[in-house]
């Protein structure tokens, strides 16, 4: 979790603390940039594939590491 908070403040272009209840875009003012290039960090931080459909469905922080945590426990989703 904490990898996943340091990513985003680092993608972030704001001073942000993300919580698990933070929304990327609404409470963290997070584009359809910043969190393309947050799946790009986590793909490279973690070494998996983030898989274009499972965007839609994550909202939140919380959302993300658990996304993280079950791409990284799937073998054949490791980069």
């Amino acid at each position: 979790m904490r990898d996943i908070v340091d990513i985003l403040k680092r993608v972030s272009r704001l001073p942000i603390e993300p919580t698990l209840d933070s929304e990327l875009l609404a409470d963290l003012g997070f584009d359809s940039l910043q969190v393309l290039e947050l799946v790009g960090e986590i793909e490279d931080h973690f070494k998996i594939t983030v898989p274009p459909n499972d965007l839609a469905r994550v909202r939140t922080v919380a959302q993300v590491a658990a996304e993280v945590r079950a791409l990284v426990a799937t073998p054949e989703r490791r980069a």
